[in-house]
């Protein structure tokens, strides 16, 4: 058992140091003329009614609605600016199209602040963030919705490592969202 132990440590110590470092990179990395982006796909909301039957309460009748969280990370006279947004979403999808498409509540940087880096940094699964696909269409489209931006960069953080700032932004929007179910309003659908 010791010798187990003395052969795994090294590698499970490696593992959860990595994070640290990488967070530690981006707070030194970070300037004013700079924005983080924190992104990523949250669980999918199932669509509830204050009132239902039984049938639809354990059948499969449930539609989901996808939420994908940011928390954008901007520094203003010396003092880090953290904003969060949650895009909704009856597509549940992943793909490079609709991460896209959920980026568009960072417009606001074009007009706010004089930020001509970008920062991208979220979880590593390929058929979502990681892929060519992504790299191609930010370097093609994000000149035209943002000609302020010359330079972009993604980071990938460890993976299995729990639960970041885009999670607790999902939570939130969770619980307003079953907050306003336990009164009497129904959510079946974005509007």
């Amino acid at each position: 058992m010791v010798s187990e132990f003395e052969k795994n440590i090294k590698p499970f110590l490696k593992h959860k140091g990595r994070p640290l470092h990488q967070y530690k990179i981006l707070e030194d990395t970070f300037k004013s003329n700079k924005a983080a982006i924190h992104m990523d796909f949250s669980g999918n909301y199932n669509i509830k009614y204050a009132e239902e039957v039984q049938a639809f309460h354990f059948g499969g009748l449930r539609k989901q609605i996808s939420l994908h969280t940011l928390v954008v990370y901007t520094k203003q006279h010396n003092n880090v600016k953290k904003e969060c947004f949650c895009t909704l979403s009856v597509s549940l999808l992943h793909n490079v199209c609709v991460i896209c498409t959920h980026l568009n509540p960072i417009k606001y940087l074009n007009n706010v602040y004089s930020v001509d880096v970008l920062h991208f940094i979220s979880d590593k699964p390929v058929t979502q963030f990681r892929n060519k696909t992504v790299f191609y269409f930010l370097s093609s489209v994000l000149p035209k919705l943002h000609p302020k931006i010359k330079n972009f960069t993604w980071k990938y953080l460890e993976a299995r490592h729990g639960k970041g700032a885009p999670d607790g932004v999902c939570g939130f929007t969770k619980r307003t969202l079953d907050r306003l179910l336990a009164q009497v309003t129904d959510i079946v659908d974005l509007n």
